[in-house]
């Protein structure tokens, strides 16, 4: 049977080393978790609810993830495993097939006149046209005044002997 005092004695520094380390504050810096052989990782909210865990793959699963905010930066990982921002343009997919053609929007209004371009080099000479119908006569012009006397002429032949008297 065991001595009752040096279970007594055992239970009073078991006492005095937990009210020691319970009272004292403790600062960790790191903490590192090896996980046994097929085990997992989970660390727990403060009302013990999962916030994330790590399986014996090393898959990570984030609690309530697809129901969290969404944010407007994507995150990528490295080859290593850690987590961060993506580098600009790192994930853009190819582009997709043209899609179809849209159905023609109205016709806009009526934009301003523009300017009168500069004139072009004149045309070829066209062919000669018909001759139009004659044009209505004009009025009489006034008369013109006298020209001078003409010479005399030669005398004439003698005219028959007239009716006796």
């Amino acid at each position: 049977m065991a001595n009752p005092l040096n279970v007594a004695h055992r239970s009073a520094l078991y006492l005095a080393i937990v009210a020691t380390l319970s009272t004292a504050p403790t600062f960790a810096q790191d903490v590192t978790v090896t996980q046994p052989a097929g085990g997992g990782f989970v660390v727990n909210s403060a009302a013990n609810a999962p916030l994330f865990a790590v399986d014996a793959n090393g898959n990570l699963t984030i609690a309530n993830l697809a129901a969290a905010a969404q944010q407007s930066t994507p995150l990528c990982f490295s080859g290593t495993g850690v987590l961060g921002p993506c580098v600009p343009g790192s994930n853009v997919g190819p582009t997709g097939p043209t899609g179809a053609t849209g159905a023609a929007g109205p016709t806009g209004a009526a934009g301003p006149a523009g300017a009168t371009g500069i004139n072009g080099p004149a045309g070829p000479v066209g062919p000669t046209g018909a001759t139009g119908p004659a044009g209505v006569a004009g009025p009489a012009g006034a008369t013109g005044i006298n020209g001078p006397a003409g010479p005399v002429g030669p005398t004439g032949a003698t005219g028959p002997a007239g009716v006796a008297g």
